[in-house]
């Protein structure tokens, strides 16, 4: 049985950590594959037990018991939990990256590194954090990360492009001659600042951002629209527009969208 729990973080964490959540297989067998999906955030991964299969959309990993920092992913990507694994997850808000390490986060896109690898004293400060359960480890999670956020002007220019992606003038399809007239940075300048702090390029994280917006829209218990109408509610131009960047995302037509296949955030 696959269990799935959520946790808010406090006050000040909040602006950057997105979530705490959890996930155990409690059976003696295999969890059957679910998706999760790109959503712009990285992940910093406590897996205990006998660990996580990922089934990237070109290779395969078996993450064992250890600490992991998450990078971006690209495409909906299959998550299998061995018997009796548990994993305690960060969910951190995409300009959180460069509060964490300096390494240059386009490497981590659709894979992962070892903690200590990316930040060994980060890595040290956690060590041991899951094994008294996972409210112990959130509440040390919470206590060690408050020492590493501060911000950055890297952080600041993340959090206010995404500020632009929310903003209904940078509209569909997206050119990044739009988001460099609204930063004052050059359509290269921005590129290098992604590569290096987000793992994708800006469209690439545009269309994501997008993409999620709708299905998260979606997947609320009060929602009374059509794919179709979510697409126009978030600014794509045309039906076709939407069709296209979801296939990218979900490697699948908007038709084929099956709720029950994903591990989804719960709905608030």
């Amino acid at each position: 049985m696959l269990n799935y729990a959520e946790l808010l973080p406090g006050a000040n964490l909040r602006p950057y950590v997105r979530k705490f959540w959890t996930i155990e297989n409690t059976s003696s067998s295999l969890t059957s594959a679910k998706y999760v999906l790109p959503n712009t955030c990285f992940t910093l991964a406590l897996v205990s037990g006998a660990g996580v299969i990922i089934h990237y959309s070109n290779h395969v990993h078996h993450l064992v018991k250890g600490h992991y920092l998450v990078g971006q992913l690209s495409q909906k990507t299959g998550v299998t939990l061995l018997p009796g694994t548990k994993a305690i997850m960060v969910q951190f808000n995409p300009w959180a990256a460069p509060l964490l390490s300096s390494i240059p986060f386009h490497e981590l896109t659709d894979n992962f590194a070892d903690l200590i690898d990316v930040n060994r004293a980060l890595a040290l400060a956690l060590r041991g954090a899951d094994a008294f359960g996972h409210l112990h480890a959130i509440k040390q999670l919470e206590h060690v990360l408050n020492h590493y956020i501060a911000p950055t002007s890297a952080s600041a220019f993340v959090a206010g492009c995404f500020h632009l992606f929310n903003n209904t003038e940078l509209v569909q399809p997206f050119k990044i001659t739009a988001l460099a007239a609204y930063t004052g940075y050059t359509t290269r300048g921005i590129e290098k600042k992604f590569k290096q702090h987000v793992g994708l390029t800006p469209k690439q994280t545009h269309t994501i951002f997008k993409v999620r917006s709708v299905v998260d829209a979606l997947v609320l218990p009060s929602h009374e629209q059509s794919l179709t109408a979510l697409a126009y509610r978030f600014g794509y131009a045309d039906q076709s527009h939407f069709i296209k960047a979801f296939q990218q995302v979900m490697n699948g037509p908007p038709s084929r969208f099956a709720q029950e296949q994903y591990i989804l955030p719960i709905p608030r």
